[in-house]
């Protein structure tokens, strides 16, 4: 490609900030490419690279371009989200600075939901609307950056935020109404309840996700950006990412802007967006404070103004559009225009009216058969909407009038999610339980989906019981081997009256259990008193640098040089001082887990132990209404002699301290009790306990995609579905196996592999590109609204339901509203159908949109 002034501007200037606005269609992503190709060449290394996009799609679609331009050389530039960029922070960090459990899962909105529904049954209150409002509460939390030790008070002045913004107040009040027919209704009663509790239900929604190794969405925000408070870490960042590109910044709310910003001091930044485009204000994306803010760091100002995309009867319609839309900012940003290099002239863009809904319904199969007698591509079409309400009802109309003979039909996206598949969801919710024992919500799915030989009400009378809470015995307690002694503690309680504990510690070059190295061992035992009776503390020769985790504990390559061993010495020492004992440690899953990857990197034995215990897990348990559950603050809370500190043999002993307290107020007191209860029923969980046990411990050999075959070898997944369904649902998972070998990092253990899947799935919102598989011989046409097509792009579009009050939208800004439109369209490349009803559906008389009357010079 021969690229233009301006776009050579942005490949060849590696010496000052760029501010880049880029519109739909003027290359881009292919400059964006090019440019981190020349940043190769000129020997620049290629980790040091990091790009920000805003949606998985779009990283994906870098991804891909940067490999192919750089013929593989660009293997290592890191290509994330604000999200994955934020998950891989919190990830380095967990241990240390958080008290998320290492081995924590995100949580979609459908894993959220089924926590809400334990907070919103026992109240009669509608599970959706909740969780809205604990969203909300959440992300003003994040806004206002209120983050102490005490989790209530935190909550109480957002409380107070909310009932003194106007702003906020009406927003709550809309995530309370709802539609019942043709009517919006608001829930007072949830309204007051937000206002008065909702300090309460954050808290207890917060806590069963914590118990269940869980964060969600927000969570990722807000602990990156505490994380991100330590300036030495900031510092490591600057160091890591010299160069770095945030995509979409139109989309990029204030919170993830605020994160990123941190390691822009002294590197190479290049910002790209399209305020034009800009249609996710709802969610904090302000893009003029953006470049405000940004302009203090003296970056060049370049605007790409050559379209090669769309024809240029589209290209002129929507310049015109812009222009009578916004044009005094239109004439500023785009001072020499905005033009086509297309060399197709194209067809005139057609306004279509109609009597009503439902003959726009008629008249939309009318274009899409007509399309297709012309011979255009009917696989790149698509109907576009203002919301999912016209989506619902043109689809519902349109499988009334579709006619059975045409060899194309319509489907909402909504439908085709792919991670939102119920056998997906299946597959993934099994995955979550084999690497979290502590997953309830997963665990319950599976015992109530798969044929378990456990019925629904035995799950069900544990889960509702008063009982179990009261005494915090869980459901998983029944499915865990440890269990199989009377109760889960019961060998924790053993060991410890036989003085057979041993607490311990690592630490490491880094988070990456199947690639860093363990720098520092240390251990004690403990008699029946919990007193320290023996300690082991041996210091290990990396064969890399610590890096940035020297900032976790303070040891250099210096020093390790100088007090260092060879590892495989201490291993087999250490080795010989647990065996056959009970460890415990403080959020311990990553220790046991490095120090199980190097002895089989090492080709050493296993470690030979009793049993493994997490004092995080334990006060999460006993100690759920506690503010946080770090090490540090427990020790404050029980009082501990010694206090943690960056020394690890301090850390040890803290936790040693907590783990005595917990044994003897809540553990050892209540034992008999909770063997009483669970004997019960543990016999009827014996097959799917054993056949867990089974599948837990081949995880350790089998990859993500290998795991789904072995699970559909032990249990039916397809049963309860009917013969008509069951093949699609066996060609979803065939897919799923598919997508999981393709992403697979073979230099990952196969544990991580499962792990790394689960958060795969997690932040992708599904392929809205899956929904034109062809299935059953038919190409389907996809109505999408435009916030769903953003980033796609299509031969023709269908931009339908274009009513005052519609579109735009009556409750919506208008200036946003002529954005959405206008990125609208810009999913075109070479037709465009715009459509419009005269009455509604309740045969009232409306007004055609007036955004038609901007497309007019």
């Amino acid at each position: 490609m021969e690229f233009n002034e301006n776009q050579l501007k942005v490949i060849n200037e590696f010496n000052r900030n760029i501010y880049l606005t880029a519109p739909a269609g003027t290359g881009k992503t292919m400059v964006l490419s090019e440019r981190i190709c020349k940043m190769l060449d000129k020997g620049i290394d290629a980790k040091k690279i990091l790009c920000i996009t805003f949606t998985n799609k779009a990283c994906m679609e870098l991804k891909e371009r940067i490999l192919d331009k750089t013929k593989g050389r660009g293997k290592d530039v890191i290509v994330k989200t604000f999200h994955s960029f934020c998950l891989s922070i919190i990830k380095e960090f967990a241990k240390k600075k958080t008290d998320f459990f290492y081995d924590f899962t995100v949580f979609d909105q459908n894993d959220t939901k089924e926590l809400i529904k334990r907070i919103s049954e026992p109240r009669n209150l509608d599970p959706i609307r909740l969780q809205k409002c604990i969203n909300f509460i959440k992300e003003i939390r994040i806004e206002k950056d209120i983050f102490t030790e005490s989790e209530n008070k935190d909550l109480l002045r957002v409380l107070e935020i909310i009932k003194n913004s106007r702003e906020k107040r009406i927003k709550l009040s809309d995530l309370v109404t709802y539609k019942e027919g043709y009517e919006f209704i608001k829930d007072s009663n949830l309204e007051n309840l937000i206002l008065n509790e909702g300090n309460v239900f954050a808290r207890v929604y917060n806590t069963l996700l914590a118990t269940n190794r869980g964060i969600d969405f927000n969570d990722i925000l807000s602990t990156a950006k505490i994380i991100f408070r330590n300036k030495e870490i900031v510092e490591e960042y600057r160091e890591r990412f010299k160069y770095i590109c945030v995509d979409e910044m139109q989309d990029t709310g204030l919170i993830e802007y605020g994160v990123i910003r941190k390691i822009f001091e002294g590197n190479n930044v290049l910002l790209c967006g399209d305020s034009f485009q800009t249609i996710y204000s709802f969610r904090g994306s302000k893009p003029l404070e953006i470049l405000y803010d940004f302009r203090k760091f003296n970056p060049i100002e370049i605007s790409f103004n050559e379209n090669y995309r769309s024809t240029k009867k589209i290209n002129n319609l929507s310049k015109t559009f812009l222009k009578n839309a916004f044009k005094d900012k239109f004439n500023k940003i785009y001072s020499n225009g905005l033009e086509s290099f297309s060399k197709e002239d194209g067809d005139d863009i057609k306004i279509l009216s109609f009597e009503n809904p439902k003959e726009e319904s008629r008249g939309i199969i009318k274009i899409c058969k007509e399309l297709q007698e012309k011979g255009a591509d009917l696989k790149s079409t698509c109907i576009l909407t203002r919301n999912n309400y016209i989506n619902t009802d043109i689809s519902m109309q349109i499988r009334e009038l579709q006619e059975k003979n045409l060899n194309f039909e319509f489907a909402l996206v909504d439908d085709f999610n792919f991670f939102k598949r119920v056998e997906v969801k299946d597959v993934i919710g099994f995955f979550k339980v084999i690497i979290n024992e502590h997953d309830t919500v997963n665990l319950e799915r599976i015992l109530k989906k798969l044929n378990t030989k456990v019925s629904k009400d035995t799950i069900s009378s544990i889960m509702d019981s008063k009982t179990h809470k009261k005494l915090r015995i869980k459901i998983n307690d029944y499915v865990s081997e440890y269990s199989e002694k009377g109760e889960y503690y019961t060998t924790l309680i053993e060991e410890f009256k036989n003085s057979n504990i041993v607490v311990f510690d690592v630490e490491s070059t880094g988070v990456n259990v199947t690639e860093d190295e363990i720098i520092q061992i240390a251990a004690i035992k403990l008699d029946s008193n919990g007193n320290e009776i023996d300690k082991f503390e041996r210091f290990i020769k990396p064969s890399k640098t610590v890096g940035s985790s020297y900032f976790v504990h303070n040891f250099s390559d210096e020093y390790l040089k100088e007090v260092g061993e060879e590892k495989e010495i201490v291993f087999k020492d250490f080795l010989d001082y647990i065996d056959g004992t009970v460890i415990v440690g403080h959020n311990v899953n990553y220790d046991i887990s490095i120090f199980s990857s190097e002895l089989k990197r090492a080709r050493m034995k296993k470690m030979n132990l009793k049993g493994v215990y997490d004092t995080l897990e334990i006060y999460r348990r006993f100690y759920s209404q506690l503010p946080n559950h770090k090490l540090e603050y427990l020790s404050k809370f029980v009082g501990t002699k010694t206090r943690p500190s960056h020394n690890a043999l301090d850390d040890i002993r803290a936790t040693g301290e907590i783990l005595t307290i917990a044994l003897n107020e809540k553990i050892i007191p209540f034992s008999e009790e909770r063997k009483n209860i669970i004997n019960k029923d543990f016999d009827k969980f014996r097959y799917f306990r054993e056949s867990l046990k089974e599948i837990r411990k081949n995880s350790y050999e089998l990859r993500s995609y290998e795991m789904i075959d072995y699970l559909l070898e032990k249990f039916n997944f397809f049963g309860s579905y009917s013969n008509e369904t069951k093949e699609i649902k066996k060609e979803n998972i065939s897919k799923l196996r598919e997508v999981l070998k393709i992403v697979d990092e073979k230099e990952k253990i196969p544990r991580d592999s499962i792990i790394e899947s689960i958060n795969l799935t997690g932040l992708s919102n599904g392929d809205l590109e899956e929904i034109l598989v062809n299935k059953n011989g038919k190409i389907r046409i996809p109505i999408l609204t435009i916030h769903q097509a953003k980033g796609l792009e299509f031969e023709n579009i269908i931009l339908s339901g274009l009513q005052e009050g519609t579109f735009p939208n009556k409750k919506g800004d208008i200036e946003e509203e002529k954005r959405l439109f206008y990125v609208g369209l810009t999913r075109g490349k070479r037709r465009i159908f715009l459509t419009y009803s005269m009455k509604n559906k309740w045969n009232k008389r409306v007004d055609r949109s007036y955004f038609i009357d901007l497309l007019s010079e």
